[in-house]
This record gives structure tokens, C-alpha cells and sequence, in this order.
């Protein structure tokens, strides 16, 4: 049996991350032309005892009215705590290290991993900030879908 390879990105991606740079909200765009904001609301009544939320925090870069920065939270709360120290992670979509992915928890999960399982979505690069905000867009379609189904893997998984 041959030793398992590490899988390497195609030489496109290479080329581009060494052309463009990568994407970087915090160096790209000044603070104060940033609009920021985080909101946290209950999606739907509890699940198994579970009351499931939803917190995001986003930029908006003023001049182009473009979400440059971003990160959708879903949380499970349980029933009759209302504190925020009782909150336990289910699935997180954000932006980082210049690549859209998720951190995927399950409820059997330390409650202090805030990594979880990480899967990219796609990269980005400098100049990508539309690509930024159409994510926001698609991811939070999504997962304002979905997260029931989210929130019965996390307490399945």
C-alpha cells in the first residue's frame, strides 16, 4: 500500500495566489469606510430541548456597498438558558486565510473547539470582493434553508 499523498492544488491556484496575493479584508479596506455590524436572532422554536440561533457579523465597504467581510454563525442554545456561555456551536460559514469555509460541529464536540471540521468552498484572492459578497449572499440563502437540517446533524452527529 502506497503512503497517502497530501492533495495539491492545481497549478492555477498556485499561479493566482502568487499574482494576486491573497484576500485580505482587514489590510484591503480602511476602517473607517467599513459599516459593521453582528445580529443574533432564534430561528425556530427548540429542537430536542435545543433553541437553535442564528449570529452574524459582517463589513460593509461603503464606497462599493459590498460585504467584505464576514461570518454566519449557527448556535444551539438550551431550552430554559438564555446565557450566551451556554451557547454551543453547530456550523460556522466564514472567511479566512483567503478561503470561504465551514467549521462543522457536532454535539458530542469539546464545546471549547471552536475549529470543528474545516471544508473549503473556494479561494479568494486581492480583488475578489465582489465574489465576497455574493458568498455572503449564497451561504446565508442556504443556510436560511437548511438549518434545520444543520441543526439535526449536530445533534445526531
Amino acid at each position: 500500500m502506497s503512503p497517502r499523498r497530501e492533495r495539491q492544488p492545481p497549478p492555477v491556484t498556485a499561479f493566482l495566489a502568487q499574482t494576486l496575493g491573497g484576500y485580505d479584508a482587514a489590510a484591503q479596506f480602511p476602517e473607517d469606510l467599513l459599516y459593521r455590524d453582528k445580529i443574533a436572532s432564534t430561528l425556530g422554536p427548540p429542537i430536542r430541548g435545543w433553541i437553535p440561533e442564528l449570529v452574524f457579523r459582517y463589513a460593509i465597504f461603503q464606497p462599493l456597498e459590498l460585504n467584505v467581510d464576514w461570518a454566519i454563525m449557527l448556535y444551539a442554545r438550551p431550552v430554559g438558558d438564555s446565557s450566551k456561555e451556554a451557547r454551543r456551536r453547530v456550523e460556522r460559514i466564514d472567511i479566512c486565510d483567503s478561503e470561504v469555509h465551514t467549521h462543522r460541529f457536532r454535539m458530542s464536540d469539546d464545546p471549547d473547539d471552536d475549529q470543528g471540521q474545516r471544508k473549503k468552498l473556494i479561494s479568494l484572492y486581492a480583488g475578489d470582493e465582489a465574489t465576497v459578497s455574493r458568498q455572503y449572499d449564497l451561504q446565508m440563502s442556504y443556510l436560511s434553508r437548511e438549518w434545520e437540517q444543520r441543526m439535526r446533524r449536530w445533534l445526531d452527529g
